[in-house]
């Protein structure tokens, strides 16, 4: 994961297409890293498929990917989905996403979210 550390022991992690976090430690290692926040680094990417290379791999190991929904899409997909079955009218498929919790709020390049293409489209 691409990050970036300072001598006061912050380190700033970045997972590309997915989140930031920040962590906190003042204790350094060697090559002046916050060791707490290395430590915590090294267990996340044990727990989580984050890698470019492993996100989309069906492996038999117990990481998680936060990118796939239950419906087995990624975030990105969804919100098409979402949107085309708000102006196509599928009810069917908007029950689906508001059973699964996803964020009706979303919206395109425009901004225009699934009520606007409900009613307008």
């Amino acid at each position: 994961l691409p990050s970036k550390s300072n001598v006061a022991g912050l380190m700033m992690v970045v997972v590309p297409n997915v989140m930031g976090m920040c962590t906190f430690s003042p204790q350094l290692n060697s090559t002046n890293n916050s060791v707490k926040g290395v430590q915590f680094c090294k267990k996340f990417i044990e727990r989580f498929r984050f890698h470019l290379f492993e996100r989309n791999l069906k492996k038999n190991d117990d990481k998680l990917n936060p990118t796939i929904s239950k419906l087995g899409e990624t975030k990105e997909q969804q919100m098409m989905s979402l949107l085309f079955a708000a102006v196509t009218g599928n009810m069917s498929q908007l029950y689906r996403y508001h059973a699964d919790n996803i964020d009706f709020n979303w919206s395109d390049y425009d901004g225009r979210t699934a009520l606007h293409l409900a009613v307008c489209g």
